[in-house]
Formats: structure tokens, sequence, C-alpha cells
């Protein structure tokens, strides 16, 4: 409550001031304090909490001892009890990270990134499950170039020698998964450093095809042997939507991972879906990705999101040349590109859903499992074992007559990555929970609904993705929600891409990449396609509606 009051009250001032410095000399005035005391005040307020917190946690502990002796259900003695060891009280960082290509990293603050952001608008992603969206991918055109050049102009020598010895004629099949991530990696980098984009050489795509099956075929594998809802430790990154964006996707990375070896890093990764579609590099991202799996198993985590669906990133005739489907067609052909988005999607089917961190900081793509009254077990329902992993995640009719059990799996599975946090709190049911903009049956989930779940699950915050934000980040819900977006220039927008890291004191800090402040130099006509700039295309041609979807092996 202490940290709730103070905070408004600054963030009140704030949002007065018109500008940076009228805001930080507003909220110096108001509390005759310089900014160095208002940080130190911050920290006495988050301790004050953090003790608030433990005393709760113990009042907690002693009336469950009482109501097992009451019961009769515990023969041991309160003296003699033993209690699990506790997770840390988190608390949300005031201070962000904020990078940038042109300039050196500095630290900003949330007040002035609010302050900054007065009166701009969020932007709304306009998906829903049943593909209604009635507008092509802004991205610029044709995202993966063929060329018949040489080979030195797509990556090192040695690099491609490599790669190819992992075709399916040379055989190289016996390659230890390790061997074959390792390589994966360095001609995805090799490529991207030569022109910050992707050229594929004609001779080159077979071994290309070979390798992503076999990194699905093995990523599969490890997947399976995972839950629906992982449990992770601290220090952990995690990361929000990518959509096909390699460029933020390895900046991040590239600057995170220590020496560019999971070995000498401390961190986890944490991916919360929405790998593919819109972006110009959905395979490159998806491979790389998977690469980073098939590597580090134990310290790189993919969950799923509403794209990593095969009605949504098999949409054609919704996202013309950003669907990933139409995008894997471009470069294999109808049948083989169709193919290999079979194999794809099936990896996709065997993604968690969700994940707890340090059993407090829970994480998703979309948002909270919606809630109806009774008990609330939606945290125990998802550590179930047998909870099924779906082809698709739209509900299904005759599934909700016949199989009421695997309906309601199928339903928190379409909230964890389909649901968003309303943007008011009017307009909700009695448990918080209202209609989503989006349609489709999808759910808004306000205040009451999140306080609700953290509390009745011991939980603390929530970290989700889903929604494109101006910077890349949002806090909402009372502080308690972190809308994380991975992908800076989302369809020619000029917004940042967002990272977040939960580290094991408990703090939980943001950084953000923000666009450059100059027009990026318009791309290269490709097969054809029309110039894009300013970082966005005309809209393309739609690509021809399928006839009947084909659903994944």
């Amino acid at each position: 409550r202490f940290r709730q009051i103070y905070f408004f009250s600054v963030l009140k001032n704030v949002m007065r001031a018109a500008g940076r410095a009228e805001a930080l000399e507003s909220v110096t005035k108001a509390h005759n304090v310089t900014l160095e005391q208002i940080n130190k005040g911050w920290n006495e307020i988050e301790k004050a909490w953090s003790e608030i917190e433990e005393e709760k946690r113990k009042l907690q502990e002693e009336r469950q001892q009482l109501e097992a002796q009451k019961d009769g259900s515990s023969s041991t003695p309160a003296t003699q009890h033993t209690t699990p060891h506790s997770p840390p009280s988190f608390h949300l960082s005031p201070e962000i990270l904020v990078l940038s290509d042109t300039e050196k990293p500095k630290i900003e603050f949330i007040v002035d990134i609010l302050t900054r952001n007065r009166g701009r608008p969020d932007f709304r992603e306009p998906d829903t499950p049943h593909g209604s969206f009635a507008g092509a991918s802004s991205f610029p055109p044709s995202p993966m170039e063929l060329e018949d050049d040489t080979l030195a102009h797509i990556a090192s020598q040695g690099t491609l020698q490599l790669f190819a010895q992992m075709g399916p004629s040379s055989g190289g099949n016996t390659s230890s998964p390790q061997d074959v991530a390792k390589k994966t990696i360095e001609y995805l980098t090799d490529n991207w450093k030569q022109r910050n984009r992707f050229v594929h050489d004609v001779h080159n795509t077979n071994v290309l095809r070979a390798v992503v099956e076999r990194l699905c075929n093995w990523v599969t594998q490890l997947c399976k042997q995972e839950p629906v809802m992982l449990k992770l430790p601290a220090p952990i990154y995690v990361f929000g939507d990518i959509h096909g964006n390699f460029a933020d996707l390895f900046y991040f990375t590239k600057n995170l991972i220590h020496f560019d070896n999971f070995s000498y890093t401390a961190h986890d990764f944490l991916f919360l879906g929405d790998y593919v579609d819109r972006g110009p590099f959905s395979l490159e991202c998806v491979a790389y990705l998977f690469a980073l799996k098939v590597l580090n198993p134990q310290s790189v985590y993919l969950l799923r999101g509403n794209h990593e669906d095969w009605q949504v990133n098999g949409d054609e005739s919704n996202y013309g040349d950003g669907s990933f489907k139409y995008q894997l067609k471009q470069l294999w052909g109808k049948a083989e590109g169709e193919e290999m988005w079979n194999v794809i999607n099936t990896t996709f089917k065997e993604l968690p859903l969700c994940a707890v961190v340090e059993d407090s900081v829970f994480c998703c793509h979309g948002g909270i499992p919606r809630f109806t009254g009774g008990t609330d077990n939606r945290r125990e329902i998802l550590a179930t074992l047998d909870f099924p992993k779906f082809n698709t995640f739209t509900p299904q009719a005759k599934e909700t007559e016949t199989d009421k059990r695997r309906a309601t799996f199928r339903q928190m599975a379409f909230d964890l990555v389909w649901s968003d946090p309303s943007d008011t709190e009017e307009d909700l049911d009695e448990w918080g929970f209202g209609q989503n903009p989006r349609g489709g049956g999808i759910k808004v989930f306000g205040q009451k609904a999140v306080q609700n779940f953290l509390t009745n699950n011991n939980l603390q915050y929530v970290l989700r993705a889903h929604q494109e934000k101006n910077d890349g980040l949002k806090v909402s819900k009372h502080a308690r929600v972190v809308t994380i977006f991975s992908s800076s220039g989302y369809c020619g927008h000029p917004n940042g891409a967002g990272v977040v890291f939960v580290s094991k004191d408990g703090s939980i800090r943001m950084m953000m990449k923000t666009v450059p402040a100059v027009a990026p130099t318009p791309v290269q006509q490709v097969n054809g396609s029309p110039d894009a700039t300013n970082g966005a295309s005309q809209a393309p041609a739609l690509a021809q509606p399928p006839g009947k979807k084909a659903q994944p092996k």
C-alpha cells in the first residue's frame, strides 16, 4: 500500500508536467527532495514492503498449521513443523535500460517513459483466432531472396562447407545434434552479417530444408519431455513477440549470450511465442531458436504463442506474403514448402504454454485463464501431467459436448495465448473478465482478475507478450502485469523492442531497444516486388486463398 501511494503521488506530478525537464522539476519541488533521494525513498519503501510480505507469509503458515491441527490432518506438533524454502518477494525496478544502435546504453525511469508516451495510443494487433484480419503484412515483400551467387557472398567458405556437409546427399546425416545446431547458427549469423538480410544460394536450399527438418525432430523430442507449465529458476531473460524480426533477435542474443557461448552465461532465456508471421525472416528465426534449444536445452525455453497454430500461420489470404506458409512455399515450392510447414507446426504443437519463474512470476504469451467461480485451481490444472497439447487452440463444438475435460484444457490453452489486459475496468463480469475487441470469444482481464489469480495461486507478477507496445514494454494492472514485445519497427510502426530480466534477488528489470530516429534505407527491389520505404512497403497483393487447409500431420 505504501508503494502504491508513493508511486502514484509521483506519477500524478509527472503526468501534469509538460516534458522531461519539467517533470523532474515538478517532482522535486512537490516533494522537496532530489532525484537521488526519491530513488532512496523508493528502495526504503520496497524494503518495508518486503518485510510486510514476509510477515504476511508467516501468518499464513501459522493459519495453515492451526487449520491442519483442527482438522486432525496433521499429527506433527506445530513446533516441529518445517516449511519449504519460500521464494523472494519480487519487485519491479523503476529503472529501464535503454539500448540503441547509434547511442551508448543509458538508464531511464518508468515515469519518464510514461511522460514521453502521454497521449500516444497503443497499437492494437487486429488478430482474431478466426482470421478476420483484412489486411496484408506491412513488412517488405519477398522475404527470402534466391540468388545464383558465389558462396563467398553469402557466408564464409568454411561455414558453408561445414553447413553443406549436413545435406541429404553428403552422407553428413551422422552429425550430432550439437554439431548441426552449431553449424546452423554459424551459417545464419554469417549470412546475416553480410547484408543484414538473408540470401540463400539456390544450391543450399535443399541443405537448409534437411537441417531445419532435423532440428524440428530434435526440438519435438525435447519439448515432449517438458510439461505444459514449466518451473524455471532465475536469473532469466524473458522475450516477447519476435514475428520474423531476426535483426532484433540477433541483436539481443548477441549481447546477452556472453562470448557467444552459454558456458559463460549465467542466465537462462525464455521466449513467450509468436516467432513467425508478418516479419520477413520467420524461417530463419525458427531455425535460430531451435538451434539454440538443441544446443542448450536446460537454458533456452520456447513457449507457444497464438501464431504457433497452423490455423494462424497458414492463413495466406489474410497475411499475404507475411504468412509463414507463404514464405516457405516461396523458398521451396508449393509441395515441399507445405510439407515443411507441416513439419514445423508438428514441433510447434509440442511447445509448453506457460512458465513460473521462482514459483512467483507467471509467464505466458497472452494472459491468465478465465475464471467463473468456485475453487480456483487453475494453476493446479496447468500442472496436470496429462494436460494435452493441441494441434489448434480454436474451441471445438463437438468436443464441448463429448469430452468436457478436454474442452476445459483447450479453453485454458486458448486463453493463455489469446487474452489481453483490459484497457479499462468497465464492462467486466464479477470475476474481472470481459469480451475482447479481437472477437472470436477472446477475453480481457482486469485488475480484479489479476489480483485474484495472483493471490489464489501464490504468485506475484504476470509477464506476457501478444501486444505491440510503443517502447516494447508496458506496465499495467497496478504494476502487476508487464507486457513484452521484442520486435521493433513492427509492420512499419516506430515501436521499440523490449526484454525483461528476472534476477535471483527478486528484482524485475526492463530493457528496451529504441528504433533509429532516421528513416532506414529503402529495401532493394527483390524478385520484382516494389521497394519498401521507411521500413514498410505498400500493401502487397494478397496470395490466392488456399482451398481446404491441411492440418499438420
